[in-house]
């Protein structure tokens, strides 16, 4: 009930300020990416910005990590201008892309693409993921009537 109470309101982006750590928190599904990249102010995590796209019919075949890494890759490339010269922090689900010894080469690819940023690599639990899970997860097909009346019951059920 927590969480759909948070997701009910209106969000509100903060700007992004170049002097505070910026914390990337991606998930990607079997159809979809999502991230919310935070900053905190206090002890509170404000977002700043958020990412969300489908993935094409190769990238659904890609593995579970790949997809995770795809999506992290992405999010740099969007917000280039904001993240550059910045600390970043990389909250994943994924522990094996927190570790040094990458075995894939797409994998190894996309790190080195992302060392010019110098980003930090920490792994966060699926379960406290629950906003770029979110966003992974939204749907795709248009909406229906019923659905467009009432958005947030929809959003909710898909949260669930």
């Amino acid at each position: 009930q927590e969480i759909k109470a948070i997701m009910a309101e209106e969000v509100l982006l903060y700007y992004p300020d170049p002097n505070k750590p910026f914390i990337i928190e991606p998930d990607a599904s079997h159809l979809q990416l999502g991230a919310v990249i935070y900053q905190k102010y206090g002890d509170v995590r404000q977002p700043v910005a958020f990412f969300s796209r489908k993935l094409t019919p190769a990238q659904t075949r890609y593995p579970a990590s790949d997809k995770e890494a795809l999506c992290i890759t992405e999010v740099f490339e969007e917000f280039r201008s904001i993240l550059y010269g910045s600390e970043i922090i990389v909250r994943t689900d994924h522990k094996n892309l927190t570790a040094r010894n990458l075995k894939s080469q797409r994998l190894l690819h996309w790190r080195l693409l992302l060392e010019e940023f110098g980003p930090t690599f920490e792994y966060l639990s699926g379960k406290d993921n629950v906003v770029a899970d979110t966003l992974s997860r939204l749907p795709l097909e248009p909406l229906t009537l019923e659905e467009k009346e009432d958005p947030e019951s929809h959003l909710f059920e898909c949260l669930l």
